[in-house]
């Protein structure tokens, strides 16, 4: 037998014509009940809590700005854990940041750059305490620059440059950096829109990557969507 409750809030101010603000909240609790007896040991809580305020800066015509901060905690608890051999609840927080801006240059043309840093732990969570011990770290960065042209009429097409890290750290017994993923590549989206509720895209992205252990290699990555609008 599974519950949920979902609670959502959304507040924005309109500062001006120009500047807003935009609050989101998020709480989501999930219980977990197993009804056989020999499965009970699983019954659980998840707990995942998520706060993000947004701030939207615009001009006519000329540009757009947004940035976002977000935080998001997500507790797992177990029911009956004190009688398992092993501490099972854990923990796994993360705070995103993102930024994006997008400059109007001609009528058909635009200049996008986007940003992103996700940084998060996870480990294990001692709920009679409620303390924890944090058992991983992770640091991520995203950066993507394009050019979107949309002169063709229903074609619209991107081309960019972007790059990614992520770093990894495990905390036992010592703290040691375990991952140094680096990739970077151009990409190439054409979306057409074949009739009003019919979205046709197609993206194209050779990267190259390399990571601890691993010499410079490279691949490619493809993807065509369909999206039907109700």
């Amino acid at each position: 037998m599974n519950l949920r409750f979902i609670i959502d809030f959304r507040y924005r101010h309109l500062f001006s014509p120009y500047f807003a603000l935009t609050v989101k909240t998020n709480l989501y609790l999930y219980h977990q009940i197993y009804i056989h007896q020999n499965r009970s040991a699983n019954n659980n809580w998840n707990r995942i809590f998520q706060l993000a305020p947004s701030f939207w800066f615009s001009i006519p015509n000329v540009l757009v700005h947004t940035n976002q901060i977000k935080i998001l905690a997500n507790y797992t608890v177990y029911d009956f854990e004190d009688i398992l051999p092993e501490v099972r609840s854990y923990i796994f927080r993360k705070l995103i940041y993102s930024d994006s801006l997008i400059v109007f240059l001609t009528n058909n043309l635009k200049f996008n750059f986007a940003y992103q840093l996700e940084k998060g732990d996870n480990g294990t969570f001692f709920k009679d305490i409620f303390a924890e011990q944090i058992s991983r770290e992770i640091v991520s960065h995203f950066i993507d620059l394009g050019l979107v042209y949309t002169r063709i009429q229903g074609i619209q097409l991107t081309t960019a440059f972007n790059w990614q890290i992520r770093r990894e750290w495990n905390m036992f017994p010592v703290r040691r950096q375990v991952r140094d993923y680096y990739s970077f590549g151009p990409r190439m989206v054409v979306s057409y829109n074949m009739n009003r509720r019919l979205l046709l895209s197609v993206d194209f992205s050779p990267r190259i990557y390399r990571d601890f252990n691993i010499e410079r290699q490279y691949y490619t990555m493809a993807r065509v969507n369909l999206n039907y609008l109700f």
